[in-house]
């Protein structure tokens, strides 16, 4: 692998990791204050809105964002102008369809307090359109020192915004503006330093040209958003929006637990990968590199949330949260693979096995729904343990051409983080134990962290497992001289 790959993977893992950390931590303050001033039904309602918001969103990028980043000879004035244009065409049907289809979505729910609220967030998607290609050419440049610029701002902006309107009492408001300053934000700061303004031109051939590898993506994302959000859609439905306001708030607290790290990881393996397409042996290497990365932190962190479920909840959002704690649990299941999914699609998705992805979504959807036809009836909890089990299996479909594209199937992968599943299942139990000792939940998760902390690291210290890529990484950004005989 080339030293200038090198280094632009090891500085974007840097900034992109920077940006989540930093959203990381905002994000969890600003839910953390959120959830105390406001109601379980509140979030409820913006959760009902915000699924129908992002599932139509995956029209206006229709796959051009992926098609964009993958193509070698991209020209910015006729491609990147006629995917703006386009993506502004289509965000502007959705804002119809959400604000004239409003009555019908709350009476489909039988909640009339919806009609506002679908019709203000329609604006959201409308506004994103108008940065899509900019963003997605930062990306491409793989310039995320900016993207870590732009998300922390615009995440301090909208997080202040939303508890200062909470605390005044606007209640469900607070939440919907929060999203759409988020939003305008982002647009501002994307169209000032993404130094891109689209041109008055529009080329029909240049999109279908860019859709014959970005539609396949589509129908996946569609499917893929469909899969991810079919459970809240029914949950609402079927259910109180307290119930839908607590299996959020577990999928929530363990997405921003794992998010942190597999986004840091997606954004930059994704351009590294399609800058090797060809490469086989430069494809192993990376994807070997990067699942040990990833699953080195993700692991620790999903078991540690599932052991410490109670205690986390009871601290961090208080009593009237604790329902929320069966379903934080299932989720630690479900997003500790999900690394795995990810680094494996990315590396369908930048050799050009659009076609096979797409193949992939339709078999693991179908997968789905037998679970959710399996589970529905016995209540939201039994959902959600039919989307861990649907998840183990899909592992094994996502992995499929890993070892044809970069000889590195399911088992190479397993065996890459066993090692650090085992340092993790001994670190777990010794944790568990240790909050036997105490009766107060504040005592109880501050003494499984240090347990837990200290048993792991010193594991995989002394079995010499510790990721060379992070130490190598921690030793540069902290200014300290590598030993010349290291």
């Amino acid at each position: 692998m080339g030293s200038s790959l090198k280094s632009k993977i090891t500085s974007g893992i840097f900034w992109q990791g920077l940006a989540n950390v930093g959203n990381f931590g905002m994000n969890f303050i600003i839910s953390v204050v959120l959830a105390r001033l406001l109601t379980p039904a509140d979030f409820g309602v913006v959760a009902i809105v915000w699924v129908l918001v992002l599932i139509l969103s995956v029209f206006i990028d229709s796959g051009f964002t992926t098609a964009l980043i993958q193509k070698k000879d991209l020209d910015l004035k006729l491609d990147c102008s006629s995917v703006f244009f386009l993506n502004l065409s289509v965000a502007t049907m959705v804002f119809l369809l959400l604000f004239f289809g409003a009555p019908f979505i709350a009476d489909w729910y039988e909640k009339p307090e919806l009609i506002k609220c679908v019709r203000i967030l329609a604006f959201s998607p409308l506004i994103g359109s108008l940065s899509i290609v900019q963003g997605t050419l930062i990306t491409r440049r793989m310039q995320f020192n900016l993207n870590c610029r732009i998300s922390w701002i615009s995440t301090i902006v909208s997080g202040t915004l939303g508890i200062w309107m909470a605390y005044s009492g606007y209640g469900v408001w607070a939440l919907v503006a929060q999203q759409l300053s988020k939003n305008v934000a982002t647009v501002i700061f994307q169209w000032l330093w993404g130094k891109w303004i689209p041109s008055l031109v529009f080329d029909f051939q240049r999109l279908r040209n860019l859709f014959s590898f970005g539609g396949k993506m589509f129908f996946s994302g569609l499917l893929d958003m469909l899969y991810y959000n079919i459970y809240p859609i029914l949950i609402g439905k079927l259910y109180q929006l307290d119930t839908l306001s607590y299996y959020n708030r577990g999928h929530h607290i363990t997405q921003l637990g794992m998010g942190i790290l597999n986004t840091t990881i997606s954004n930059v393996l994704f351009p590294a990968f399609s800058t090797i397409q060809d490469e086989e042996d430069k494809k192993r290497v990376l994807m070997e590199k990067g699942i040990k990365n990833i699953m080195f932190l993700v692991i620790p962190m999903m078991t540690f949330i599932f052991i410490c479920a109670h205690q986390i909840t009871m601290t961090l959002y208080g009593l009237k949260w604790l329902p929320c704690v069966p379903y934080m649990q299932i989720f630690c299941l479900v997003f500790v693979l999900w690394p795995l999914h990810t680094i494996n699609l990315q590396l369908l998705t930048a050799c050009g096995k659009s076609g096979f992805f797409l193949f992939l979504e339709f078999v693991k959807k179908i997968q789905l729904l037998i679970f959710i036809l399996l589970t529905w009836r016995h209540g939201p909890l039994y959902m959600a343990m039919g989307m861990a089990i649907a998840g183990f299996l899909s592992l094994i479909w996502n992995s499929w051409k890993s070892k044809e594209l970069a000889d590195f199937g399911l088992w190479q992968q397993i065996k890459a983080i066993l090692p650090f599943l085992l340092c993790d299942i001994f670190s777990g139990a010794a944790a568990y134990f240790s909050m036997k000792l105490f009766s107060h939940h504040w005592f109880q998760l501050g003494t499984a962290a240090i347990v837990f902390g200290a048993i792991y690291l010193g594991s995989v210290l002394l079995f010499k497992l510790f990721p060379a890529e992070i130490y190598t990484l921690i030793k540069n950004k902290l200014g300290i001289k590598s030993d010349k005989n290291e």
